[in-house]
């Protein structure tokens, strides 16, 4: 009954709202849904499910209020590996951000990459993408990249690359470029309570290397 439990809300969810059940917003849900068995019936979650959606706002993630950070999040991922039958098994990762650091696509870079090749290496469908959001992350993405290929091809970052793409995506405005400018010894991170407050985040020190403002 629990198997088909889970098979009738994943079927239900998406024939219906065309919206995933199992679906991850936060690292540490990740453990509880592959290993808690909440029915209390002696059964192993990661036997059965089938699929899984995990959706990271990285803004939020790496704030340093938030007490996340990279080691914390790697331990969480690696409950993925749980997963007894990855044959088939259906795994989409969607990192979203508003603010674009390659100083932190790095630490994901490093931490999905192992995820990718062990899921791909027995047979699973993983889609592994980030996007860009400015309006929240329940709009739709103002741009979109698959990274299955850019991992398959190691764990570094070919920033270059890259940045290429991006200056190409006129959709991203430049106030939320800031791996335009977070090497810079004056660098300042954007401050999530100023945003919420005047709805654009902006640093002070930093409007002077941008050739507008949007707000």
């Amino acid at each position: 009954m629990v198997e088909a439990f889970y098979h009738h809300q994943h079927e239900y969810y998406h024939e219906t709202i065309d919206e995933p059940f199992f679906r991850v917003k936060y690292p540490s849900e990740i453990k509880p849904l592959l290993c808690d068995d909440v029915f209390r019936v002696g059964l192993d979650p990661a036997t059965i499910l089938r699929k899984c959606d995990i959706l990271f706002n990285l803004d939020q993630l790496m704030l340093p209020a938030d007490g996340v950070n990279d080691k914390t999040i790697q331990q969480s991922l690696k409950h993925l590996l749980r997963i007894r039958k990855k044959k088939d098994f259906e795994l989409n990762v969607e990192l979203s951000q508003k603010h674009i650091r390659f100083s932190i696509w790095k630490a994901w870079w490093a931490m999905l990459q192992p995820i990718l090749l062990a899921f791909e290496r027995e047979g699973a469908i993983v889609r592994i993408s980030w996007c860009h959001r400015n309006l929240g992350i329940w709009h739709p993405p103002h741009v979109r990249l698959e990274l299955n290929h850019w991992l398959q091809d190691g764990p570094q970052l070919d920033e270059d690359a890259l940045i290429e793409f991006l200056d190409d995506e006129y959709a991203i405005q430049d106030v939320y470029r800031d791996y335009l400018t977070e090497g810079d010894p004056d660098y300042e991170p954007y401050d999530s309570a100023d945003e919420m407050e005047h709805g654009v985040g902006l640093r002070l020190s930093n409007l002077h290397r941008y050739g507008r403002v949007y707000v």
